[in-house]
Formats: C-alpha cells, structure tokens, sequence
C-alpha cells in the first residue's frame, strides 16, 4: 500500500509556485508550502490540509508529467488570456539575467553601468528593447 494519490492540479499549482519563486527542490517547495499562507490559498489547501509529501511530488513531477506538454499548454493558454485581456502585446520577450548591487543611488546615471548602457543602446537600435512586451 503506498501514499494517497494527489489532485494533477494541486501539484501543478505547487510546481508553479516552485517555478515562480525559484524553489528548486521538491523538499524546500513541500516546506515552504507548508509554512506560506498564500502559497497554500494558491494551491487551495486549507489551514489544517496537509501538504504532499516530497517525495511523491518528485516522482509525479518526474514520471507523470516527463514527457508531457501539460506546462508548455498551461503556460500558451495563460500567455494569450494575458493578451487578449491587454497584459502583454506577445511582439516580444526581453530578460536582463545581469547579477549586481541593487543600489541605484551610488551611479550618477541612474544605476546603468557604462557596459549596461551600451547594451541597452545596442538593444534599441535592434529593436529588442523597444518597450513591447
């Protein structure tokens, strides 16, 4: 006899949440779950619900959902919902992955580093950074 088995949905709201803010492991999402109020509203588990253990959220994560497109699904129906309601355009997708000091205040020009303004320029002229996301 093995563990109860868990709603499709309540784990793809958890792994949202682990995407979302970066939760990498299925132990410390399991955990934070547990802790966070408004994680367990967004995976509509009550106060005195329990919380799948963690082990068998990585085996459905890992087995149930491998070779499936239930997220890329998700993500397009959640992406044009967003569009049709006038969240995003869908012309374009830009992401600064730069690591620094988030202290704006020290650099006389707005926290741009010289690197990063050339970039941003660069982006400009290519039309990437164009503002259409």
């Amino acid at each position: 006899m093995g563990r109860p088995s868990i709603d499709p949905e309540l784990i793809i709201r958890m792994l949202i949440v682990g995407y979302c803010y970066g939760i990498r492991s299925e132990r410390r999402l399991c955990e934070e779950i547990h802790l966070n109020l408004a994680y367990r509203w967004f995976c509509h588990l009550g106060i005195h619900d329990h919380v799948p253990n963690h082990s068998t959220l990585s085996k459905n994560r890992h087995g149930r959902f491998r070779n499936s497109d239930a997220f890329r699904e998700l993500f397009e129906s959640v992406l044009r919902r967003c569009i049709v309601e006038g969240l995003v355009g869908g012309e374009g997708f830009a992401t600064d992955v730069s690591v620094g000091a988030a202290n704006g205040e020290l650099l006389p020009t707005g926290g741009l580093t010289l690197r990063k303004r050339e970039r941003l320029s660069i982006m400009r002229a290519s039309g990437i950074a164009s503002g259409a996301v």
